[in-house]
């Protein structure tokens, strides 16, 4: 059977930027360059560069994940990282994470691509591992971001998020594609990706 890997996503950016900005509704990076004026949209991605310093700064590590990473890790079975935070928070992010291994790729805003919710990093995710996006899984707390690149690129996807894993079949997933699981918190991804998913590394997959 075809293996199944993780492109993990970074939790996500403060609001803080969106109400300093202006930028109330819409895709906050699109909108802002959209913008004719260069003065303006420099000085918008300066106040991100600016919030993002310090979440990055305040950040915790989710509960479990130095023992997911470590699992998989052990089953060598390849993880990415799919941010649209700048690659200075990726690298302080990684800093609290060791002594487990960086993600790779890691592909922070500015990748050289777009970012998600496009597809796009979710595929260059899968690209670099060898396989086809159909191949890995897409694990994230937003379903905007998240949900849609994975179902975009033709992942799975798993989105971590305890509110709409209580309501169940209830859940309003509005316009948005549904997620093939949904998990209560970053621990209960380990048991949904043992539960749902053959995780093979990417050297014994079938050809």
């Amino acid at each position: 059977m075809a293996s199944r890997e993780t492109a993990h996503p970074s939790s996500p950016s403060s609001t803080l930027p969106s109400r300093r900005t202006g930028v109330l509704e819409g895709d906050i990076l699109a909108v802002i360059d959209g913008w004719e004026c260069p003065v303006k949209r420099a000085a918008a991605h300066a106040v991100i560069e600016e919030e993002e310093a310090r979440g990055a700064a305040a950040l915790a590590l989710a509960p479990g994940v130095r023992r997911l990473l470590a699992r998989l890790d052990a089953a060598r079975i390849p993880r990415g990282l799919v941010t649209r935070n700048n690659g200075a928070a990726v690298d302080v992010f990684h800093g609290k994470l060791a002594p487990v291994a960086p993600f790779a790729p890691a592909l922070a805003r500015g990748w050289g691509g777009l970012p998600k919710p496009a597809p796009d990093p979710v595929a260059a995710c899968a690209a670099a591992w060898g396989l086809c996006a159909s191949e890995v899984v897409m694990v994230g707390d937003s379903l905007e971001d998240d949900v849609v690149a994975g179902a975009a690129a033709g992942a799975a996807t798993i989105l971590i998020d305890a509110a709409r894993h209580a309501r169940g079949d209830a859940a309003d997933w509005g316009a948005h594609p549904r997620p093939d699981a949904v998990a209560r918190c970053l621990e209960h991804v380990d048991e949904l990706l043992e539960e749902l998913f053959e995780l093979v590394p990417p050297e014994r997959r079938a050809a």
